[in-house]
């Protein structure tokens, strides 16, 4: 299982990742994988994102400002079209095509059957009321 994670590009941000891999096996998940697909480095740059100072009194700062310096953003400086594509692309990279179809057509067969029962409810229904 994969879970996608989102944060601000900051001390506390970049820790999120090892944090909730604790938590989720700490409640006792299994077999999953976290990715952050945002806010990281490489986005900040390509999307030209404003930065703000980080807080010195982070307990990460120091080991985020020798890797990235001391400047950061909040996830919301991403346009909200931008955000959508990259957790879009996050999600559609991790589905199995040939599952996903699979499942859409036995829906529609199910839907289609359902249909039928309902009409012949229906019908019954009117017949009674009819006669």
């Amino acid at each position: 299982m994969r879970v996608v994670q989102l944060t601000d590009f900051d001390p506390s941000g970049e820790d999120m990742v090892r944090d909730l891999n604790e938590r989720l096996t700490r409640y006792g998940a299994t077999n999953f994988d976290v990715v952050k697909v945002a806010l990281n480095v490489d986005q900040v740059k390509q999307y030209n994102l404003p930065t703000a100072p980080a807080k010195k009194t982070d307990s990460r700062f120091n080991a985020f400002a020798a890797k990235y310096g001391s400047e950061v953003v909040e996830l919301d400086a991403l346009p909200p079209d931008v955000l959508e594509t990259i957790v879009s692309n996050a999600i559609n990279a991790v589905i199995d095509d040939q599952a996903w179809n699979e499942s859409a057509a036995q829906e529609e067969l199910d839907r289609a059957k359902i249909k039928s029962k309902v009409d012949k409810i229906m019908n019954l229904i009117k017949e009674d009321n009819n006669g």
